[in-house]
């Protein structure tokens, strides 16, 4: 059953003289709240039945759908934290979404009976869970989790609240997630907190895409996974067979991390040629490419990427590693993200405190976090990454926000 594409199917065939200004012409299905349709914001129709149906499927209390990605899961679940908690533990490589919670939320990193975790991580990697009186995990790279064993998903392991991409790792259109619950009765207030950090006019063809990503992995998403580890595995044994190349298998076996290093190339430059092939990665490190596949991959998806790779020259890259350089928190994020700022040249930020966050994207963590006083070291460290062909956020144009 696929409640919100029955119910949008049913609701076809009307004049509209109502939102959104198309009028259907880019897309049937992109309609408004409607008598015939359901209201993200008060569900009791599809939409409620649809998040009835993944909360079933991930073992949770209760689930609501998000348009707005992990990101508007990771900010509910901050900000919900933040009613009971002045301060939380969270490592540094959280995404920037959660600082941005810290900052809505009036929170701090430190000691906590709370704590925000990330699992599993841009490379697949998925280790334990601390226990907490407030668990929150930030899951968002593994959505398919819910539908096999190993790893598995946070909620099996004890996770109060988490959040999952589908769009990340299943065939859900981008911006689709879930926020699951294991105590049922926080669903009101976190629907009314979502409330504060999503799009009030949700659009249906990403709700739909959720029930029908839910619906499809309740089928046969088992199978499905199998078969695409089962390529997955095929392709390491290709990749490790080939020179100067090695892809071990991660925590999560869907998650192909290739060192490149052996070639004589860096991972961003690796992705580059990549790239001039017609293979796009998901991110390039220092030494990796990192790429994600789905249930929605092929054998012909993975013979184009294990013969670009095999294509890849020799190089003479100066391998480096960029071990993240922290802040050193001296304001509380919120009083720092508010303050009045100046744009500065990062190579002029040295000693000053952050006003927002900075790091390198993917995969999104914050090196520097707002109210952190910024150490020489970490300004060389984010220059010579950006150097090297890292992406970056929170330094437009070679420069940072501090605070006046």
């Amino acid at each position: 059953m696929r409640p919100i594409d029955e119910m949008l199917a049913r609701a076809q065939g009307h004049a509209r003289f109502h939102m959104p200004g198309h009028k259907g012409t880019l897309d049937p299905f992109d309609m408004t709240e409607l008598p015939s349709t359901d209201d993200l914001y008060n569900p009791q129709g599809a939409i409620r039945e649809a998040e009835r149906r993944i909360a079933r499927s991930a073992g949770a209390g209760d689930a609501i759908l998000l348009t707005g990605g992990a990101t508007a899961g990771n900010l509910a679940m901050l900000l919900y934290a933040s009613t009971r908690y002045r301060s939380i533990r969270m490592e540094r490589t959280a995404h920037v979404s959660a600082v941005s919670g810290l900052v809505l939320g009036d929170m701090a990193v430190g000691e906590s009976g709370a704590v925000f975790a990330t699992r599993p991580d841009y490379f697949g990697r998925a280790g334990a869970l601390p226990r907490a009186e407030l668990l929150m995990v930030d899951e968002a790279h593994g959505a398919h989790f819910t539908w096999w064993d190993s790893p598995p998903s946070a909620g099996r392991l004890g996770a109060d609240l988490w959040v999952q991409s589908a769009h990340k790792t299943l065939p859900a259109l981008t911006g689709g997630a879930w926020l699951f619950m294991k105590d049922a009765s926080l669903y009101p207030q976190l629907l009314h907190l979502l409330r504060m950090v999503m799009t009030s006019s949700p659009p249906f063809p990403i709700l739909r895409s959720l029930d029908n990503a839910r619906a499809l992995m309740d089928e046969r998403g088992a199978q499905l996974l199998r078969q695409t580890t089962a390529l997955c595995d095929a392709a390491r044994a290709k990749i490790n067979a080939l020179p100067g190349l090695s892809a071990p298998r991660m925590d999560d076996p869907t998650r192909l991390v290739i060192d490149v290093s052996g070639r004589g190339l860096t991972g961003f430059h690796a992705a580059a040629l990549l790239g001039e092939m017609g293979v796009d990665v998901e991110m390039g490190g220092a030494r990796e490419v990192v790429c994600i596949a789905t249930v929605c991959d092929t054998e012909e998806s993975f013979a184009r990427l294990t013969s670009a790779l095999e294509r890849l020259p020799q190089g003479n890259d100066t391998i480096r590693e960029f071990a993240p350089v922290y802040g050193v928190p001296r304001m509380r994020p919120r009083q720092a993200a508010l303050s009045p700022i100046e744009r500065v040249p990062l190579d002029c930020a040295r000693g000053r405190i952050a006003a927002q966050a900075a790091g390198l994207y993917p995969p999104g963590s914050a090196w520097l976090m707002p109210g952190d006083e910024i150490p020489p070291e970490a300004v060389e460290a984010l220059e010579a990454a950006a150097a090297a062909g890292a992406g970056t956020f929170g330094l437009q144009g070679g420069k940072i926000s501090v605070v006046r």
